[in-house]
């Protein structure tokens, strides 16, 4: 007679977490008498609330965000002895001899080339169906791209990234339905609510890391699909079914080929300002503070303009995906924004690599692509049994075969050609591996330039 479905359910991890968060996940009596009295919390909230329980998900997000914003008034970010997600350090760049060689450019241009044939090649060969499946898949490229900005760049480690995405949703469906915006403006305004709902959440959280996060991104999570942007609370958000908008006032998406055109497209766009931005100077500043905060602070950088970017910008891409996943299923439906989907598409980033671009693409195809295009037993491979054995063997993620085999090809490529260049098997990784000041030596070079 055990309620065994929610015993077992994300629910019955918030308290819990929420209880540790409280207590600081060190002293046990202070953790069972926190936990005692969430539950006392709970059973009243449940009592008072009638026929609105899910406003119990509000109050765990309220009290999560309560503990941080006092354990920062007592600075009590110390009690997190990590100070980032450390494990997602940068592919090492190729030396800059070899990047010149002209062997090494026709190659660079032909995988970019055979990319963008493979997203033209799937538009025409994939039926209708398939090609809404193919097009959900690039909105969850540009989700895992977000994590990549937030987690892999910056190391601040977010569980409640749809919930990002679900702000972008309800934008996207209010400015569309509602006001009868264009695409482009919609996606602009979705992506925008995206980065400010983002730098709101990461506000509170400027000072703590790891464990603190993860929890409190995790209880927005929830109470964001259960209740803050639910429909049956909230009778504002558009019901039933969105008409799909023009874009630029000329190409109407009145097929599913034309919404996976616009979504592959801007899938693209995410890819190319996100790798702009990693080689820019913000990008080696959100690595440095990854790496070492201390020593950042010390070349001048500032940690709160530096973390609310990278939230901002990590918003900014969910918010895009929100947006076009409203515009795919041409309804608003809490379902995609869920808590549980918030820790899939973290894991799918991790197991693609969270610190690399082409990581976050590898992980959205592997993960969401996997399941509904892999035949049969197959499908068991994106599942949880195949991302245990993916992260045993491979640590840094599939991506990780990715660079072993251009580290292999440039190793040969140099010791043909007579360079003379440091080995770059093993050598896997370059963040987080000065052991002056932990800092990437772009970002070091970069901040020496500032100052």
């Amino acid at each position: 007679g055990l309620p065994l479905s929610a015993t077992v359910s994300i629910t019955a991890l918030i308290p819990a977490l929420t209880a540790l968060v409280l207590a600081g996940a060190e002293c046990l009596p202070a953790v069972a008498v926190t936990a005692v009295s969430l539950g006392i919390l709970e059973q009243g909230v449940t009592w008072h609330s009638g026929n609105a329980p899910t406003r119990l998900y509000v109050v765990y997000a309220v009290v999560v965000f309560a503990g941080l914003l006092i354990k920062r008034t007592r600075n009590a970010a110390r009690d997190d002895g990590t100070s980032s997600w450390l494990i997602a350090d940068d592919p090492r760049r190729l030396p800059e001899v070899l990047s010149r060689l002209t062997l090494v450019r026709t190659v660079r241009v032909a995988a970019v080339a055979i990319g963008v044939g493979v997203v033209v090649f799937l538009g025409v060969w994939l039926g209708p169906a398939d090609q809404q499946k193919a097009a959900t898949v690039a909105c969850f490229v540009l989700i895992t791209l977000s994590i990549v900005v937030l987690t892999g760049w910056a190391g601040q480690v977010s569980l409640g990234q749809m919930s990002f995405a679900a702000v972008g949703a309800v934008a996207g469906a209010v400015a569309v339905a509602t006001w009868h915006w264009d695409l482009v403006a919609a996606l602009g305004f979705a992506g925008v609510c995206g980065a400010a709902a983002a730098a709101l959440v990461g506000l509170p959280s400027l000072r703590l890391r790891g464990f603190y996060l993860a929890v409190a991104t995790l209880a927005l999570a929830l109470a964001t699909s259960g209740y803050l942007l639910n429909r049956s609370v909230f009778p504002w958000i558009p019901n039933g079914r969105i008409n799909r908008p023009t874009v630029l006032g000329a190409f109407r998406l009145t097929s599913e080929g034309s919404m996976y055109a616009v979504c592959a497209v801007v899938a693209i766009l995410g890819m190319l300002a996100t790798h702009g931005i990693r080689n820019s100077h913000t990008g080696r500043v959100l690595r440095a503070v990854r790496g070492n905060e201390a020593a950042a602070q010390a070349y001048g950088v500032s940690l709160l303009r530096a973390k609310l970017t990278a939230f901002a910008v990590s918003g900014f891409l969910a918010g895009l995906a929100g947006c076009l996943l409203t515009m795919i299923s041409q309804q608003y439906s809490e379902d995609p924004y869920t808590a549980p989907q918030s820790i899939g598409v973290f894991t799918a980033a991790v197991v693609g690599g969270v610190g690399s671009l082409t990581g976050a693409v590898i992980g959205a195809v592997f993960a969401m692509g996997g399941t509904w295009f892999l035949p049969g037993a197959w499908q068991l491979l994106p599942s949880a049994i195949g991302v245990l054995g993916v992260l045993l063997v491979l640590p840094g993620g599939l991506a990780e075969i990715v660079f072993r085999l251009r580290d292999a090809a440039a190793s040969a490529l140099a010791s043909r050609k007579g360079i003379a260049i440091p080995s770059l098997r093993g050598q896997r990784f370059d963040d987080a591996d000065d052991e002056t000041a932990g800092l990437d030596p772009e970002a070091t070079s970069s901040m020496e330039h500032a100052s």
